[in-house]
């Protein structure tokens, strides 16, 4: 099963109650009905109301709940007069039908919900009550209370009911609640052109009931309330919603795209940044993207290239050197010792960085790292087996949503099979662009960084036949950013372009070298709501990366030639086998520093000093890419 995982940085934590609670008050439903004798509510046709969803009329049948200012975690509300009376509402058949929002955001003191909305169902309206007398309908202008009108919500996937928790109302019923489920999500709107008080005071409400074990609500009879709508008596039967507030995760500055009009969303309203304050992208912006097969040609007994922790401190050095945005990763291992693991861990420990690290794959998968806030969307293995049943090497891909500054972007890190040969190459390649066609939503345009184990050149290093899983891509509209044009790939004439088989990087009469690896762009999708898409170039040749030999700056003493081993009794007195796989090595039972061979006192067995810290023999990509200006929305 493919494993996800977070490390610092990629989540954002549920908002504490005193911080949501902040933001409006709470709220107990109870489920209501006219007091016996008295009037009935009239009903509201065409109430024009107006939220950041939609513009639509609701017509208003009858009273529903009735909804009071609640204590909840012992946060008493800062409004304890102005209660809210809820009518279920409409549309009117001439209005336009609701547009349902998908996967909208939605952070309470419970935890961090993506609610897709079903349609508008209820108007909640400020609203006096009294037990004793008709009260006067509260002035708009003596409370900070909105209108909210109300959308029924589907269960989240995933859902898991909280904790019980304690409210209390006016009427002074302490109980303990049971969240079944979120029911509505209720947004500030404006009503008849009234305005909105807080457009970031949104309630969400849960369907409640009462923690078994506990006494039956006590009817409460004959509730005077007046608000806009005019006068009524009403009867309270049982709990039915608890609401409480959300932050201000909505609408612009939320960090998700999901509002319509919105180019970007970079988690604030600040301009300057990428993302203005009105969520629009600030172009041109620039990426620095870096593309790297980690564990390719990761040998034992080749003094370079046999250890891991080594590798990483290296390639650690190198990306802040490089200070990439996005990082696409191949031969990602996950556990302890991990390359991924290990490489984000050297970052956030020795250089202070901290970065979002997302894994798809089996015990050697694929991997994004970026400085901004991202999250793993999908992935599949292909090629599908119901569309081809017999393939020698299928592997797994996946898309990883980056909110960066100017807007999300679709990064996909891609690698083909190594034991198919090219035809089968070419099948995996189109699995991977029917896959990009099917989830590439942005409006940007998609990056992939791959180890395509396939060869696209120039004439002085042209390899025909691993031309056409590139080809397959190419003909999409996708653009390579490495190729011939950047550097030739013509061993030994000149390797600067290739990426693996570098069996010495000092060796210039080397034959084996090829070019393997890519960055591509492929073409900005039709978002739903940005309303426009944007185009992108390469600011500059993409040229090699990490693949410039570093010094040890602890060097130790190696066994030269290297000692296998399966058991410790396969290695000299005072060293053990060490447990590497796939080919097990002696080491020194206590580590030999070194400057140089002559520091190795070879006791044990003859011994070098290994000084120099090479990458592997794969080597890896950087470039930068510009997000460039906007244009209208094409339509189907």
């Amino acid at each position: 099963m493919a494993a996800l995982t977070a490390l610092p940085g990629a989540e954002l934590q549920p908002l504490s109650a005193t911080d949501a609670l902040a933001a409006t008050d709470a709220f107990v439903c109870y489920k209501a009905k006219k007091s016996k004798g008295s009037t009935k509510f009239g009903g509201a046709a065409g109430v024009a109301l107006s939220d950041h969803f939609e513009t639509t009329p609701l017509d208003l049948k009858k009273a529903a709940s009735l909804c009071l200012p609640a204590t909840l975690g012992g946060v008493t509300p800062a409004d304890d007069s102005t209660h809210l009376e809820s009518y279920k509402g409409k549309a009117p058949k001439a209005s336009p039908k609701h547009e349902r929002r998908s996967n909208f955001r939605v952070v309470d003191q419970f935890a961090e919900y993506f609610m897709d909305t079903v349609k508008a169902e209820s108007l909640m309206v400020p609203t006096a009550a009294s037990s004793a007398a008709p009260p006067v309908a509260p002035d708009p202008l003596s409370h900070d209370v909105d209108h909210f009108k109300c959308y029924k919500v589907k269960k989240p996937r995933g859902y898991t009911v909280p904790a019980a928790v304690q409210v209390d109302s006016s009427f002074n019923q302490p109980v303990d609640l049971e969240l079944k489920k979120p029911k509505r999500l209720c947004l500030p709107v404006d009503k008849n052109g009234e305005g909105i008080k807080d457009p970031d005071a949104h309630l969400l409400c849960y369907q409640a009931k009462r923690v078994k074990g506990q006494a039956k609500f006590a009817k409460v009879s004959g509730t005077f309330t007046a608000n806009q709508f005019g006068d009524e008596k009403l009867d309270s039967v049982k709990e039915k919603l608890l609401c409480v507030p959300t932050l201000s995760v909505q609408g612009c500055g939320d960090g998700l795209i999901n509002e319509p009009g919105e180019q970007c969303d970079d988690g604030n309203n600040d301009n300057g940044d990428g993302c203005a304050a009105d969520c629009t992208a600030e172009l041109p912006f620039a990426i620095r993207l870096v593309n790297l097969n980690m564990l390719q040609d990761i040998t034992s007994g080749v003094v370079g290239y046999d250890d891991i922790d080594d590798r990483i401190t290296l390639l650690a050095a190198q990306v802040v050197a490089a200070d990439p945005d996005v990082m696409t990763l191949q031969e990602v291992v996950l556990g302890p010792n991990g390359s991924a693991a290990g490489l984000v861990a050297e970052l956030a420990a020795t250089h202070g960085l901290t970065y979002f690290y997302a894994e798809h794959g089996f015990g050697s998968g694929q991997a994004v790292v970026s400085r901004w806030p991202a999250s793993a969307e999908e992935w599949e293995i292909l090629p599908d087996i119901d569309l081809v049943a017999s393939f020698p090497d299928r592997r797994v891909f996946g898309r990883i949503v980056v909110s960066s500054p100017a807007g999300q972007l679709d990064v996909y890190p891609a690698h083909l099979c190594a034991f198919c040969n090219d035809s089968e190459r070419d099948v995996h390649a189109a699995s991977f662009a029917d896959f990009v066609a099917r989830t590439h939503t942005s409006g940007h345009p998609a990056v992939v960084g791959a180890d395509f184990n396939a060869h696209k050149g120039s004439a002085g290093d042209q390899q025909a036949s691993s031309d056409p899983a590139i080809l397959t891509l190419e003909a999409l509209g996708w653009t390579t950013l490495f190729d011939g044009s950047d550097a030739p790939c013509n061993a030994p004439v000149d390797r600067s372009g290739c990426t693996s088989g570098i069996d010495d990087l000092t060796d210039a009469a080397d034959t084996t070298a090829s070019r393997i690896d890519n960055i591509m762009l492929v073409p900005a999708a039709l978002h739903p709501l940005s309303g426009t898409i944007s185009d992108a170039s390469e600011t500059g040749p993409t040229t090699r990366f990490a693949d410039t030999p570093g010094v040890d700056g602890n060097a130790r003493c190696r066994f030269e030639p290297a000692l296998l081993c399966a058991v410790d009794g396969d290695c000299p007195a005072g060293s053990y086998c060490e447990d590497y796989d796939p080919s097990p090595l002696c080491r020194r039972d206590t580590p030999v520093s070194c400057l140089t061979d002559g520091d190795c006192p070879g006791d044990l067995a003859p011994d070098t000093c290994a000084t120099t810290l090479w990458t592997s023999d794969h080597v890896g990509l950087q470039t930068i890419i510009s997000l460039e200006a906007l244009t209208p929305r094409r339509e189907n």
